[in-house]
């Protein structure tokens, strides 16, 4: 940014500073002026200067037709800078409020503790602590929004070099201070405008000012105030040059800092060298200008069609194409001159012609349906094609006498003309008639016509035995929307479409299969006999699907047709497998659960780990026993997902579970822990409780991966009576099992004294931690904040108090502190965001979208906008990528 505004060094001073060490409170030299103000930089590009690039935007603004202001917004005068009444929280709530009213609660207080990514379903898998204990959901994309060091944390067990990455963004640290002051405190500013009038104000470091910027609470938020004779200001000190500058924030206690920000107050600041970001609100603005505008407009628009009308009969083939173009831009209101725009339908030239046809379909003139009919015949494609689709714009109930006309069009050499006339048919409510158009030589005509076929229950009705012919036609798009049409037949699916679409099991396209497999699906158990055949895919993504959809139909028939496909002779070991899949989702496949622990013994290794996965989604405590015995299994895999299934089963898992934690594999000891996890498992707390003793011995495993689950279990338990066990860890070689141990006496409430034990830790993210725990159990933080809140007082006398407030300090209303505040977008972050994206790709994690401000911005307007943004990359990957997950 320093060599952006080095012709500028004013503008820098008083501009460039003062916006860097208020929004993010960094230091100008550093930040990439690119990834912090990447509008302004488009300014640059645009116009070869930031000034002649405003000038140009400003023009452009003021060219473009305004759309009308919203009624629900108040009125202002002038250039107006606000938020909410009640704050930012008051935005949030209304965005949780507009998606529960949609059917999908916003969950609080779920704190994400682990994320993973499935290879095999490409799929991640998030393992959430809530107030309802553990959950894990699994889902195709994940968009996440917290800062980049949490997120890299995250990230680490997923992909490590994106974990590098952002953990190298820098957030400095900021405190916000709020006081309060009598207003008799305050002197008169310069301005004019009255005490504290507005939204607040950013200090350039020449001059001397510590505190980054300051809110006028009361002004921005009267109700917060209700004491006329009392003002409210919040104060921001620190950032990333204050320990450069002052020494830094870290050592300064709460009183402290309020002295410091009073004396900014007190400092006679020159009305000329008022910082150039202070803002007001400006009593001054534009009045309406006059009531008669809406008349003006008419006048305005009848004066533009007569004068288009006039020019319909000009020699200038582009004069008479412009004004046909100007009617039709007019709408229905041009529609008076309707006889004259169809007479052009007879124009020599085909481009008037066209633009005729364009025209009348814009008017809505159904007064001129003949004159289109008649241009369906006309000599030229794309004369028709306008006819067709002016059809489909003019009344349906004028139009629907004649549409023998327009299915005669499905024979029409050309391709757009047929399909012009599928959306016409479809508009005035005759896609029953659409038939003809599924056999059209032009596979995207037959394509169109079949997707509106399927999805016209009446048209569905009437054309059913197109839909199972277009199964068997040579373009593979086709077939697809026969196939997704034929699943929304429901009870007027016959048999011969069924048939059809049991036959698309040999159809050569993946994407053909998947559709008639999705199609089955949705006509019920009568297709599970159909649905079987795909369980011998030869694309493992596919008998997936099957399998997921198999089981979504979870009833007795489709049950029993999956069970026998388990134990038909030439079943293969991808068969079995897809039919454990399919019976693990049925509650009624528990009627079958001997037929699925029969396959456990199964020779073939993916075809035990299936049954094992099945009988833990049927949750059949009585096989608690026989998964027991995979004890001695040779595979470690096997006896790892023996283990997990466990703890599906309760208190007869669990205790069968307990023989597991003697493996010789760590990673089968480390999976056993788990199953006594709220965080991994759905075991009741209270039953593993009961077995937290035999789980605590392995605090002192060799293997650190399993002395690290020991102490997430005993944390989420809450077990305070191995406190102790735990704070023992502090001399524990691996860094993460030592981090956490610290949460862990956190939840379990432990003595500070614990904590302590952390305090001198070698990594600084561990003795961070142990700073905050420490203090969250009431052993205070180490940089005491008591007196923190001095020094905003003194620079709060330097700008707006008068001189004789130096000694009374404010009322400190509160003092928060965030050891990391802002992330610091500084030179190359856009490159280190491409990094990980590239990082990601190469590891093959799909879906996975970061989002924090570290990526779109920290303004608000710009985080709602990139929001919005990120929820469209979202919604095209999901349309992409039709996988469906397995909620776990």
């Amino acid at each position: 940014m320093v060599r952006k505004a080095s012709r500028l060094p004013f503008a820098f001073q008083r501009l460039i500073d003062p916006f860097v060490s208020g929004v993010y409170a960094g230091d100008p030299s550093t930040l990439s002026a690119e990834a912090a103000t990447g509008r302004v930089q488009v300014l640059e590009k645009k116009a070869g200067s930031l000034v002649a690039g405003a000038i140009q935007l400003f023009q452009e603004r003021g060219a473009e037709k305004k759309e009308p202001r919203d009624p629900r917004l108040p009125e202002v005068k002038g250039q107006t800078v606000g938020s909410f009444r009640e704050g930012l929280k008051q935005f949030s709530d209304a965005l949780c409020a507009d998606i529960d009213s949609k059917g999908s609660p916003v969950q609080l207080n779920w704190k994400l503790k682990q994320l993973a990514f499935d290879d095999q379903s490409q799929v991640h898998v998030l393992d959430y602590d809530t107030p309802k204990g553990a959950v894990r959901l699994r889902s195709r994309s994940v968009v996440l929004t917290a800062p980049s060091y949490v997120t890299a944390e995250l990230l680490r067990p997923v992909c490590a070099p994106a974990a590098e990455t952002l953990s190298a963004i820098r957030y400095p640290r900021v405190a916000a201070v709020t006081v309060e002051y009598p207003r008799s405190a305050f002197r008169e500013p310069a301005h004019g405008k009255g005490i504290v009038n507005g939204f607040g104000q950013l200090h350039p470091r020449t001059q001397g000012i510590r505190t980054l910027g300051t809110i006028y609470s009361s002004s921005l938020f009267p109700n917060r105030m209700p004491d006329d004779d009392k003002i409210m200001l919040l104060h921001y000190i620190g950032g990333a040059r204050d320990p450069e500058l002052y020494g830094g924030i870290q050592d300064l206690t709460e009183g402290e800092l309020v002295e410091d920000l009073n004396a900014l107050c007190k400092r006679p600041i020159p009305s000329a060298t008022l910082p150039i970001s202070s803002m007001y609100r400006n009593g001054s603005g534009n009045g309406r200008a006059g009531q008669g505008g809406g008349y003006a407009e008419r006048d305005k628009e009848q004066e533009t069609m007569e004068s288009a009308a006039d020019q319909l009969t000009s020699w200038d083939t582009n004069t008479r194409k412009f004004s046909l173009q100007t009617l039709g831009l007019c709408g229905p209101s041009a529609d008076v001159y309707s006889d004259q725009v169809a007479k052009c339908l007879d124009d020599e030239e085909a481009a008037v012609r066209k633009a005729a046809a364009v025209a009348l379909g814009k008017m809505r003139a159904s007064s001129e349906t003949s004159a289109l009919l008649a241009a369906l015949r006309d000599t030229d494609a794309e004369v028709r094609c306008e006819a067709a689709r002016a059809l489909g714009q003019v009344s349906a109930k004028v139009v629907s006498p004649h549409v023998s006309k327009v299915v005669a069009l499905h024979q029409d050499a050309d391709e757009e003309v047929g399909l012009a006339a599928v959306s016409c048919l479809v508009a005035v409510g005759q896609a029953r008639v659409l038939a003809p158009f599924t056999s059209s030589t032009f596979p995207t005509v037959a394509k169109a016509a079949i997707m509106e076929i399927g999805r016209c229950p009446m048209a569905r009705t009437a054309n059913a035995g197109c839909l199972s012919r277009a199964l068997s036609h040579k373009d593979t798009a086709v077939r697809m929307a026969a196939a997704q049409a034929c699943g929304e037949l429901g009870a007027e699916c016959a048999e011969e479409h069924l048939r059809a679409l049991a036959s698309a099991s040999a159809d050569r396209h993946v994407k053909v299969r998947r559709a008639a497999v999705q199609a089955l699906g949705r006509l019920g158990s009568l297709a599970a006999d159909c649905l079987v055949r795909f369980f011998r895919d030869s694309d493992d993504s596919l008998r997936h699907f099957a399998a997921e959809t198999m089981g979504g139909l979870d009833d007795a028939l489709a049950a029993e047709v999956t069970a026998k496909s388990l134990t038909e002779a030439q079943a293969t070991s991808t068969q079995r497998q897809s039919a454990l899949q399919a019976l693990g989702k049925m509650k009624a496949g528990r009627d079958h659960a001997a037929a699925v622990a029969a396959c456990l013994d199964d020779a073939d290794l993916a075809t035990r780990l299936a049954a094992i996965q099945a009988l833990s989604g049927l949750k059949s405590e009585d096989y608690a026993p026989r998964l027991e015995q995979l004890r001695k299994d040779p595979a470690a895999g096997v006896r790892i997902a023996a283990v997990s299934a466990l703890a599906k089963m309760g208190e007869r898992g669990a205790s069968s579970a307990l023989i597991f934690l003697e493996d010789e594999d760590a990673g089968v000891r480390q999976s056993a822990v788990k199953v006594f996890s709220p965080l991994h498992s759905k075991l009741p707390s209270s039953v593993a409780r009961a077995h937290i003793h035999q789980v605590a011995q392995l605090l002192l495993d060799e293997d650190w991966h399993v002395r690290l689950a020991v102490v997430v279990a005993l944390g989420d338990l809450h077990m305070d009576i191995f406190s102790e066990q735990v704070a023992a860890l502090s001399q524990d070689e691996n860094n993460q099992v030592r981090r956490s141990a610290v949460a862990a006496l956190e939840k379990m409430k432990a003595s500070p004294a614990h904590a302590a034990r952390f305090l001198g830790d070698d990594d600084p993210a561990v003795r961070s931690h142990a700073e905050e725990v420490y203090a969250s159990l009431g052993g205070g933080r180490p940089d005491d904040d008591g007196d923190i809140s001095e020094a905003t007082h003194r620079d709060t006398v330097q700008t707006m108090l008068h001189p004789t407030e130096a000694n009374n300090l404010p009322t400190a209303l509160g003092v928060r502190v965030w050891d990391r505040a802002i992330p610091q977008l500084e030179i190359g972050h856009n490159k280190r965001l491409a990094d990980v994206k590239e990082s990601l790709a190469d590891a093959g994690v799909k879906g996975m979208y970061l989002a924090g401000n570290y990526v779109g911005g920290v303004a608000l307007g710009r985080c709602v906008e990139f929001g919005i943004e990120i929820a469209n990359e979202v919604v095209d990957f999901i349309k992409v990528d039709a996988k469906q997950p397995t909620p776990a």
